[in-house]
């Protein structure tokens, strides 16, 4: 008989990272793969072109995406995002009341149909870090990525 199930090659191996492990902020982070969320109405819904976004976003809402890898540090942000009215979006550190590192300024992008990307400088930000998206009224959001600086 095999006496390889006794022995897993992975002992040992280092430290274990978190369930998911870390995220780059540099490649897009899908607004839906939140780790928790905050608001009663939103949803996630599908797009017509694939792929899913959140929606149903009242003032207060917000969205939590843990174990975002910064690595030497990124300096801005860019969202896709679709909305009727002009509204914010915050980007926070850690908790919906936690350091402000920017601001997403989004106007009206004409519907909710329609989506357009808008970018906002942040503080600078290096490590992995839980990042939290807090709204301030009505928008839907496909995806956001961050930017090292002078890319």
């Amino acid at each position: 008989g095999s006496h390889m199930a006794s022995t897993p090659a992975n002992v040992n191996s280092g430290p274990t990272s978190p369930v998911g492990g870390t995220r780059s902020a540099f490649s897009n982070i899908q607004a839906e793969d939140y780790d928790s969320s905050y608001g009663p109405n939103l949803q996630i819904f599908s797009l017509p072109g694939g792929g899913s976004a959140i929606g149903y976003i009242e003032n207060g809402y917000s969205t939590t995406y843990k174990n975002i890898d910064f690595g030497d540090g990124a300096t801005s942000v860019t969202a896709r995002v679709a909305t009727q009215n002009a509204t914010t979006i915050q980007v926070r550190l850690g908790s919906p009341s936690g350091t402000l590192l920017g601001t997403i300024y989004v106007g009206s992008t004409g519907s909710f149909d329609t989506y357009r990307d808008v970018s906002a400088t942040i503080s600078n930000t290096a490590g992995v870090k839980d990042i939290v998206l807090v709204f301030s009224g009505p928008v839907n959001v496909d995806w956001f990525v961050f930017s090292k600086s002078g890319t």
